[in-house]
C-alpha cells in the first residue's frame, strides 16, 4: 500500500487552504480544450489550487512539472517521462475507473499513488441502465432494423423470422457483482428476468437475497444464461476471460453485453463465434484494441450492437466522477490516505 507523499512526509501538514496553493495539472486528449479543462478542475477542487491543463505529457514545462504535486490524468498518457520530472508529486488521479494510460510502475518507484473513482459508484447505475439497453437493443434486433429503415427496406416480418425475443423471462448472467454489477441486477428484476451471477468474491447470503440473484459458478453460468454481461476489470486474471472455450459454452441464442474492457474478451474468438452464428449476438461498448480500426472484423458483423465507450458518459455521471476525483485529492491535499488506490499486480 502507498502512503502518501512517502517522499515529502514533511509537507503533509498544514497545505492547502491555509498556504500556498496546491499545484495541480490536468491532462487531457482532444477535444478537450486543456486551458478550460484546468480552469474546470480547478473550480472543482475550490479554493486554494492551482492547475494548469496540457494536451500531453511532453507539453508540460520542466518548472511546471517541478513544482507539481498532483496530476490529473484523463485518459491522456503519463509516464515515467512526467513523473520523473514531477519531484514533488503526491497523487495522480485518475478522474474514470480504467488506469491503463497511466504507467503505474513507474509511479510506484517513484512512491506515489495512483488513483481510481472505483468505490465512489459515480457511474455505477449509469453503466448499468447502458448494459440492459444494449442487451434490449441486440434481443430486439434494433440496430438491423434501423438499418434496414434507412436502406428503405421495411423489414419487420423478416427480423420476426429471424428471432426477436423479450428480456422478459429470460435470464441474465452478471460475471462480476461489484457496484455495477449489483446495479445491472436491480434493473433486470424490473424487466421480469432471472439473475444468476459470477464473481470471485462471493458477497453474503443477505446482499444475493436482496437482489434475488443466484450464484454460479462461471461455466455454469454461461450455460445458463440468456444474456451475459461482464462487469470486471482488467486485470491479468481477466485478460481473455471470455474465449472460444467459454463462447462454445453459450446457447445458440444468447447475447454476450461487455461494458467493461475490451480485453476481457478474446476478440478473434469473438469474431468466430458471431460469424458461425454459435452464439445469437453481442452488445458492445469496449474493444481491443480501442478504437477499433476502421478494419475490424467486427465492424463488419450485423450481429453486433456498437458504441463508442459511452456505458458510464452522460452529462450527469461526469460530474460525479469529477467530483468524486478531486474530493480525492482534497483527501490527500489535507493529509489524508487517497481512496481507490490501484494495488499491486493489477495493473497487469
Amino acid at each position: 500500500m502507498f502512503r502518501v507523499g512517502s517522499r515529502f512526509a514533511s509537507i503533509l501538514p498544514g497545505r492547502g487552504r491555509g498556504g500556498a496553493d496546491m499545484k495541480a495539472i490536468a491532462l487531457v486528449q482532444p477535444p478537450h480544450e486543456p486551458a478550460m479543462a484546468g480552469t474546470f478542475f480547478g473550480y472543482l477542487l475550490g479554493e486554494g489550487w492551482d492547475v494548469q491543463g496540457f494536451g500531453a505529457q511532453e507539453d508540460v514545462p520542466d518548472d511546471v512539472a517541478a513544482e507539481t504535486e498532483f496530476i490529473l490524468a484523463a485518459l491522456a498518457r503519463v509516464d515515467a517521462s512526467l513523473i520523473d520530472r514531477c519531484r514533488k508529486l503526491r497523487l495522480i488521479q485518475v478522474p474514470g475507473h480504467g488506469f491503463e494510460h497511466v504507467d503505474v510502475e513507474a509511479a510506484r518507484a517513484a512512491g506515489v499513488p495512483v488513483a481510481t473513482v472505483a468505490s465512489s459508484g459515480a457511474e455505477a447505475h449509469t453503466v448499468a441502465e447502458w448494459a440492459i439497453l444494449m442487451a434490449g437493443a441486440a434481443s430486439r434486433r434494433l440496430t438491423e432494423g434501423h438499418n434496414a429503415l434507412a436502406r428503405g427496406e421495411f423489414a419487420n416480418v423478416t427480423l420476426m423470422q429471424e428471432g426477436v425475443f423479450e428480456l422478459a423471462g429470460k435470464t441474465i448472467g452478471i460475471v462480476g457483482l461489484g457496484r455495477i454489477g449489483r446495479e445491472v441486477a436491480k434493473r433486470a428484476r424490473g424487466f421480469d428476468m432471472k439473475i444468476v451471477y459470477h464473481d470471485a468474491y462471493r458477497p453474503g447470503p443477505d446482499v444475493e437475497l436482496q437482489l434475488g440473484a443466484e450464484y454460479r459458478e462461471l461455466d455454469e453460468l454461461l450455460r445458463e444464461a440468456d444474456v451475459v454481461t461482464l462487469h470486471v476489470p482488467a486485470t491479468g486474471k481477466t485478460k481473455a476471460l471470455i474465449g472460444a472455450r467459454e463462447l462454445e459454452m453459450m446457447k445458440p441464442e444468447a447475447i454476450l453485453v461487455n461494458t467493461s474492457r475490451g480485453p476481457v474478451v478474446d476478440h478473434d474468438a469473438l469474431v468466430d463465434a458471431l460469424r458461425s452464428k454459435s452464439i445469437r449476438a453481442a452488445a458492445l461498448d469496449v474493444y481491443d484494441p480501442e478504437p477499433p480500426p476502421p478494419d475490424d472484423a467486427l465492424l463488419a458483423l450485423d450481429n453486433v450492437t456498437f458504441s463508442p465507450h459511452m456505458a458510464g458518459v452522460t452529462a450527469e455521471s461526469l460530474l460525479r466522477i469529477l467530483q468524486a476525483a478531486m474530493a480525492n485529492c482534497n483527501r490527500v491535499a489535507r493529509g489524508e490516505e487517497p481512496l481507490d488506490v490501484v494495488e499491486e499486480g493489477t495493473e497487469h
